[in-house]
């Protein structure tokens, strides 16, 4: 089965109606309770990846932790600190709370004894036409180790069929609701806008391609919405508010291996002290990763002001939008379960 639509929020929609068609016949008993499992492989083509942030609300997706991710598997981390601080249930996958067994970023940049990211950049260089541009993800000694983390995402395959980059995912497993239009369509289509910089090309589409994609209905309440068809509204926030996702390059004219390099060195000087005083020289960091994180620090610590403050700072209009209308969902969410505990619910 292929799917197609436009970016994470249609897609969204469209897995919901597709699941529900399938919930009758395909519903099975798994190790986390019952799924809909979508029989045979199924494919996801998003046609403009670059508007991967998910605005729908029945899914109430953090996009703090979406965004955050992304840069901590550019930056090939793996340490559960940094991004556990914009995710706290993540670090219960780590087998030490220290690190992680699959972390993507370290698997790409380092496990294997070399920078994949920069090795596909070179050989696409060298051979615009390959078919070969892959960059591996699962570890064959994870099928006989102990371990809570293994890898769902298998690899990675860039092309350029048309003078674009495309991005092919291979998984052999995906949740729909919190992995594949969640936090797949935001870590891999920005890796695939990195590649696309670097060749000085444009970002082509994005193809996620699962050997069992499935959806739990008992793990998370908000399951329940695989059990209703959805109401077909016009789901495409960035052509309903005229939304222009904010590249990665902006006010920067670097591309190549010299690109990447400035980018994975501001992933990391950011990872390592995100709340830090610094000016970067990436406009990116400066105008939507720093303002975003620190917007959510404030609103750890409870500090409404200095929140609306630093959302207010990030340039670019979608991570903006969806940032405040996550926390100001958190807030009514809060707000109201005061009352609950105080005066009773309002009526």
């Amino acid at each position: 089965m292929e799917v197609n639509s436009r970016n994470a929020s249609t897609m969204l929609v469209d897995m919901m109606y597709i699941m529900n068609v399938y919930r009758k016949d395909h519903t099975r008993m798994t190790r986390v309770g019952q799924a809909v499992e979508l029989p045979g492989v199924t494919t996801l083509r998003y046609t403009a990846p670059r508007e991967r942030v998910l605005f729908a609300e029945m899914r109430n997706a953090n996009p703090f932790f979406h965004l955050m991710e992304s840069i901590w598997i550019i930056a090939g981390r793996e340490d559960v600190e940094f991004i556990g601080y914009f995710l706290n249930n993540i670090k219960l996958y780590s087998d030490d709370g220290i690190k992680f067994n699959a972390s993507y970023g370290n698997r790409m940049r380092s496990h294997f004894g070399m920078d994949q990211l920069t090795e596909v950049v070179k050989h696409l260089e060298n051979s615009f036409r390959s078919r070969q541009a892959v960059i591996q993800l699962w570890d064959p000694n994870d099928i006989n180790k102990d371990t809570k983390d293994r890898a769902c995402n298998l690899n990675l395959v860039f092309s350029i069929p048309e003078g674009k980059v495309n991005l092919t995912v291979f998984n052999r497993s995906n949740d729909v609701w919190f992995g594949a239009v969640g936090a797949n369509a935001v870590q891999f289509s920005q890796i695939q806008e990195v590649v696309a910089i670097a060749m000085g090309l444009e970002m082509g589409d994005y193809y996620q391609v699962s050997n069992n994609m499935h959806m739990y209905l008992e793990l998370y309440p908000q399951a329940n919405y695989a059990m209703e068809v959805p109401v077909r509204v016009k789901d495409n926030r960035y052509a309903t508010e005229s939304l222009k996702p904010y590249r990665l390059n902006t006010e920067c004219n670097l591309t190549g291996l010299a690109w990447i390099d400035e980018f994975t060195r501001c992933c990391n000087e950011f990872c390592d002290d995100p709340f830090g005083d610094r000016v970067y020289p990436l406009a990116y960091f400066n105008d939507v990763i720093v303002p975003m994180a620190m917007a959510f620090k404030h609103h750890k610590e409870h500090n409404l002001i200095e929140e609306i403050h630093s959302m207010n700072r990030v340039k670019a209009d979608d991570w903006r939008i969806a940032g405040k209308e996550w926390l100001n969902r958190r807030l009514a969410a809060k707000r109201a379960k005061l009352n609950d505990g105080t005066t009773g619910s309002e009526s």
